[in-house]
């Protein structure tokens, strides 16, 4: 695990209100920041799309490909869709790196997830 912040790729699922802030402040701060939200397909698309490239966010396809690329995933999303999305990027987590228990097991002090 890399305790450098700016060398962390750091993934949102949602990219509404909350997610765009968190986006800009990561940026700010020179960390490599990734987003994906339900919304990327529908009539929001574009100004989501748009908002991301103005900031040097890249957008993923889908919380599977968030989830294989970023080293931490954050939750940006409403409290009705927390559940859905920790299932869907908890899944692809652990099935492509084992990210669960690796960011666990790299904290200091931290038990790893069984």
């Amino acid at each position: 695990m890399r305790f450098d912040p700016k060398q962390w790729h750091v993934g949102l699922v949602g990219y509404g209100e909350v997610g765009r802030i968190l986006a800009e402040d990561l940026r700010a701060q020179g960390v490599v920041v990734s987003a994906y939200d339900l919304k990327l397909d529908g009539p929001q698309g574009a100004a989501l799309r748009d908002h991301a490239a103005s900031h040097g966010v890249s957008m993923a396809a889908s919380h599977a490909a968030l989830a294989a690329r970023a080293d931490f995933i954050v939750s940006a999303v409403t409290a009705s869709q927390t559940v859905a999305v920790a299932q869907a990027v908890g899944e692809r987590a652990e099935l492509e790196r084992g990210l669960l228990g690796h960011l666990a097991g790299g904290l200091p002090g931290a038990q790893p997830v069984r």
